[in-house]
């Protein structure tokens, strides 16, 4: 899918099922069904929390209490936990 243009919905998420070994794809259709407030009220909660936190999209990583947005290198990521742990 283009950026931001709906992955995830129902008809993705049955296609990738389709490709993998051993998923009931039926019993994911099933779930999906039953379960959508749950599955919706939990992005929805998740998403509030990560704009709480600063984060605008993905990816995005929480060290400590510093945020960092977009793919950066390993050395950053590691430079921040390092500086946490010291």
């Amino acid at each position: 899918d283009a950026e931001n243009a709906g992955w995830g919905n129902e008809a993705d998420i049955l296609a990738l099922t389709k490709t993998v070994p051993g998923i009931d794809t039926a019993q994911v259709e099933k779930l999906i069904v039953s379960k959508k407030d749950v599955y919706v009220k939990a992005i929805l909660a998740d998403k509030t929390e990560g704009v709480t936190y600063g984060v605008s999209g993905t990816p995005a990583v929480i060290i400590g209490k510093q945020v960092i947005v977009g793919a950066v290198p390993y050395e950053r990521i590691k430079a921040a936990v390092d500086a946490l742990v010291k």
